[in-house]
């Protein structure tokens, strides 16, 4: 329920799980979330082209393995800044 994790959200992560429910609600979560100052991280498919900071995908060959993608104009809105190490392990957005 989002409105439950609305009031949830004091810190400075907020984490949307692959749940059918947000991601049938993803645009409008994405948007919601945009006026807090947090980063956004998902493990939902399409994320961070969607508009969040930070996707965890998994890879096609081998689910085991987790692959960080990170859109740093979502993320420069907000004020977040990577560390140097996180950006040269992550894949970044256009």
């Amino acid at each position: 329920n989002l409105e439950r994790l609305i009031s949830m959200t004091n810190g400075d992560i907020i984490f949307i799980a692959d749940t059918a429910e947000n991601k049938r609600n993803l645009n409008e979560n994405i948007q919601t979330f945009s006026t807090y100052h947090a980063l956004t991280v998902s493990d939902i498919a399409g994320f961070a082209q969607a508009g969040g900071m930070v996707e965890l995908a998994t890879h096609a060959q081998d689910n085991s393995k987790v692959h960080i993608l990170i859109n740093p104009t979502a993320a420069a809105r907000q004020g977040v800044k990577f560390n140097a190490q996180l950006l040269r392990l992550a894949t970044l957005l256009p």
